[in-house]
């Protein structure tokens, strides 16, 4: 009996392991601008909380103010990403710098 609970436990364990989001694919040239305008709308829309990025908006209401799902899609996954990195580092103890961006 206790090696079956230990079992599950690890069997537990090992599902709950974070696995890395997939990096987005490039866009196409022609898609960059719109992802771009799209991107520069939802800025407003996320904040750093408990050292993750999150939106502040559902996909749906951002359908609504005119984003298109796959841009929305999109960014949702460049968060996913940024957070895992974030974490990862953060277990590592590896400090992470932001340059400083600022959009002219």
């Amino acid at each position: 009996m206790k090696n079956l609970i230990v079992s599950f436990l690890l069997i537990l364990f090992i599902g709950c392991a974070e696995k890395k989001p997939k990096q987005p694919e490039m866009l196409p040239e022609e898609e960059i601008p719109a992802f771009r305008e799209a991107a520069e709308k939802m800025t407003q829309y996320i904040v750093l909380e408990d050292s993750a990025y999150h939106f502040t908006i559902s996909k749906e209401k951002a359908l609504e103010n005119g984003i298109p799902e796959k841009y929305y899609d999109r960014m949702q996954q460049e968060l996913d990403l940024a957070n895992y990195t974030i974490r990862e580092h953060n277990k590592k103890g590896i400090p992470i710098t932001v340059p400083e961006y600022k959009i002219e």
